[in-house]
């Protein structure tokens, strides 16, 4: 339990920098678009502050910034282990590959909100974290 708590507190402190600021800007940009005559949706609204992609546009990005926030501290821990994780990752991903192809849970919002941008975006942070650390092999 002593292993998770800093994370958790990490993870708090990545919510704060990255979701507070973007609700606040997405909260004061429609109260603009409100006193201007636009009117949107709820659904809009709603998946503008939940950030995806059905929302304002762009702001699926923070999104992105705060999976790949829950990432990094899981990629540190593996530093030892750099072959095998890249093994690992290597995997996952021509799975995600051969799921997106496949068109597996392409209609289902969760997996496309979450699995579809973790694999990626995930994988190319774990790339840029462990960078030196790899052979020219690699």
């Amino acid at each position: 339990m002593s292993s998770f708590k800093p994370y958790v507190t990490y993870f708090i402190n990545r919510f704060k920098r990255l979701v507070i600021p973007t609700w606040i800007l997405v909260i004061v940009y429609f109260i603009y678009q409100l006193l201007i005559g636009n009117v949107y949706g709820f659904k809009y609204y709603l998946a503008s502050l939940l950030l995806t992609r059905y929302g304002m546009p762009y702001v699926w990005i923070i999104l992105i910034y705060l999976y790949v926030a829950l990432l990094i501290p899981i990629f540190c821990r593996f530093e030892k282990h750099k072959k095998s994780t890249f093994i690992i990752i290597a995997l996952l991903y021509v799975a995600y590959e051969v799921d997106y192809f496949l068109g597996i849970g392409v209609d289902n919002y969760l997996l496309d909100c979450s699995f579809f941008y973790i694999i990626p975006y995930g994988l190319t942070a774990f790339m840029g974290v462990n960078y030196t650390g790899f052979s020219d092999r690699m």
